[in-house]
């Protein structure tokens, strides 16, 4: 907002009080000039970094997709070790949290049951993985398998890059077969 204001009432005064002819010397006026800023995040589109068994494809500026190339080992249905980093830039010009949250506690089969988690005597139809975000010269952890929500409150405004790094480490217990899959959301929410 710009707030564009000149006093006139002490000119008008001055003026009022002498003659039109009488009217020398200088003159002056002031101008003031005021802004505001609202507290704001924003993130632009992701850009894909080193990856092991594993692709990201950006799905516009706030979205995208991991795909896991070989979950499982054929031979043991043991899942395969995979790792992704992905940078999101980012601008919070104000105290701010970040969230990370994941949708099903894990990679979850479609039509799969939600607590039958993998474990060495059984097939499962949940994996657990590590999400990990480095921001602001600050780590936060998300580990799917215990907590499906992950806080960090940052106490001033930052840019840069948003780090983020998925890792799904190797076996653990057989997979059920199937289509296996979890929606992260990461947030910025600007402090109140």
């Amino acid at each position: 907002m710009m707030r564009y204001a000149i006093p006139l009432a002490g000119a008008l005064a001055f003026s009022a009080a002498l003659p039109a002819a009488a009217q020398t010397g200088d003159a002056r006026g002031r101008i003031e000039l005021a802004g505001r800023t609202y507290p704001a995040c924003v993130i632009r589109s992701a850009r894909a970094g080193t990856a092991v068994n594993a692709s990201f494809i950006g799905a516009g500026p706030s979205s995208g997709e991991i795909r896991i190339a070989e979950l499982v080992d054929p031979q043991s249905a043991q899942p395969r070790a995979a790792e992704m980093v992905i940078e999101l830039p980012v601008v919070c010009n104000a105290a701010h949290r970040l969230t990370l949250s994941s949708a099903n506690g894990g990679l979850l089969r479609d039509g799969g049951n939600r607590t039958n988690r993998q474990s060495a005597t059984g097939f499962g139809d949940v994996l657990g993985y590590q999400l990990d975000a480095n921001w602001a010269n600050r780590a936060l952890t998300l580990n799917a398998a215990t907590s499906p929500l992950a806080v960090l409150d940052v106490p001033d405004g930052t840019a840069g890059d948003l780090s983020l790094r998925l890792s799904i480490p190797a076996g653990g217990g057989a997979l059920t077969a199937g289509r296996y899959s979890d929606t992260v959301v990461i947030e910025l929410h600007v402090s109140s």
